[in-house]
C-alpha cells in the first residue's frame, strides 16, 4: 500500500511539474546585419515579401498550445502584428502574461501601408532582449489564415510588394504536402 502511495505522488508530482513547464516555446529571433533585417526560424531567414498577405514570406510552423518567443539577437527591433487585434478578439491567439504588450502602431508614415485600426506592434528592443511571448489557441490551417508580422520598423521600409522583415505564423500539419498539393498551391 505504502508503493502505490508514493508512485501515486511521484506520478502526481511529475505531472504537475509537467503542466508547469510545458513544452519549450517556439523561438523567432530578429537579427540585423548592416542593412539587412530579418526574422529567423529554423535556420531560414525572411525573405523581403509583400506587407498584408502571405504570399512570399517565411512560414513559421506552430500548432495550437504552442507558445511563441520573439527575441532579438542583433539590432533594434519590435514585433508588428499585421492582424492582432482581430485575431486578438477571435481567440487565435494571445499575449502570454507579463511578457510584453501591445500598442498602437507609431504614426509614422512608413506604417500607413499597415491597417491601423487592427495592426499591433510590441515596444522596439535591443539585442538580447525578448519582445514578447504570445500562446497560440485556435489557429486554422492554410498561410491565408495566418498571423500575419513584421517588424517596427524594419517592415515600413521598401515597397509594399518588397518590404523587410515579414513572416507568417502557420498551422503546422501532421504531414506534410504532397508534391501534388505543393504544385497547386504554387498556381
Amino acid at each position: 500500500m505504502r508503493a502505490l502511495r508514493l508512485f501515486v505522488f511521484c506520478a502526481v508530482s511529475l505531472g504537475v511539474l509537467t503542466a508547469v513547464k510545458g513544452a519549450d516555446p517556439i523561438e523567432v529571433i530578429g537579427k540585423s546585419a548592416g542593412q539587412h533585417h530579418h526574422w529567423v526560424w529554423s535556420g531560414e531567414e525572411s525573405p523581403d515579401a509583400p506587407v498584408g498577405k502571405p504570399d512570399g514570406r517565411l512560414q513559421i510552423k506552430v500548432k495550437n498550445g504552442d507558445i511563441v518567443r520573439f527575441v532579438v539577437e542583433s539590432g533594434s527591433h519590435g514585433v508588428l502584428f499585421e492582424k492582432a487585434k482581430t485575431e486578438v478578439d477571435a481567440g487565435v491567439w494571445e499575449v502570454v502574461q507579463d511578457t510584453g504588450e501591445l500598442k498602437e502602431l507609431p504614426p509614422a508614415p512608413g506604417f500607413d501601408r499597415f491597417d491601423r485600426v487592427v495592426a499591433r506592434t510590441t515596444a522596439r528592443l535591443g539585442s538580447g532582449e525578448t519582445l514578447i511571448d504570445i500562446k497560440i489557441k485556435d489557429l486554422k490551417a492554410g498561410p491565408e489564415n495566418g498571423i500575419l508580422i513584421g517588424c517596427n520598423p524594419h517592415s515600413t521600409l521598401g515597397t509594399e510588394d518588397k518590404a523587410m522583415m515579414v513572416a507568417v505564423l502557420v498551422l503546422a500539419g501532421d504531414e506534410e504536402e504532397s508534391p501534388e498539393t505543393k504544385n497547386s498551391n504554387a498556381k
